[in-house]
């Protein structure tokens, strides 16, 4: 299972421990029934709050029972190196979200490799992201032709691990 938060629920450290608080009552909701509980990110995780980026704080308030699914590319627009994040982040990150775009929330998405993204130091960084999946929000384009760009880039470009 997999949920998010939105931009008032990281607007301060207090909401960011209260939200972790849901996240960590989820988690512990899944696991007592075999299930695993995962957070999906969006820019704000990755915008400074009080001094440093909000999932610095998650860190700390979180159970390790949450995983992350790191949208590679919120994690961008919200500032912040994503290949620097999945390392970081480690074997929390069990998906990967691969999404490309000009760097905006207010533009439509790409295929991925046709935007600002740098997939391949991200891709070497998720070595224990279980799926990489591509997720166009919104896009000028047909969806399904950029949905299948997206594809035929990740395996002509040696990213595709088979997963």
């Amino acid at each position: 299972i997999i949920s998010g938060k939105g931009p008032d629920d990281f607007a301060s450290v207090d909401k960011i421990k209260a939200t972790c608080e849901i996240f960590n009552e989820a988690a512990a909701n899944c696991k007592a029934r075999g299930f695993s509980f995962g957070i999906h990110n969006h820019e704000w995780e990755y915008k400074e709050v009080e001094g440093k980026p909000a999932y610095k704080y998650m860190e700390e308030f979180l159970s390790p029972d949450a995983f992350y699914e790191i949208d590679t590319y919120w994690v961008t627009v919200g500032g912040q190196d994503a290949a620097k994040v999945v390392a970081e982040l480690g074997e929390r990150v069990q998906l990967l979200h691969i999404k490309d775009g000009p760097g905006t929330r207010e533009k439509a998405m790409l295929a991925a490799g046709s935007g600002i993204m740098n997939f391949p130091p991200i891709v070497e960084a998720a070595k224990h992201s279980n799926y990489m999946i591509v997720e166009i929000d919104r896009c000028d384009t047909d969806m399904m032709e950029a949905v299948k760009q997206s594809f035929d880039y990740l395996k002509s470009s040696g990213l595709g691990r088979g997963k």
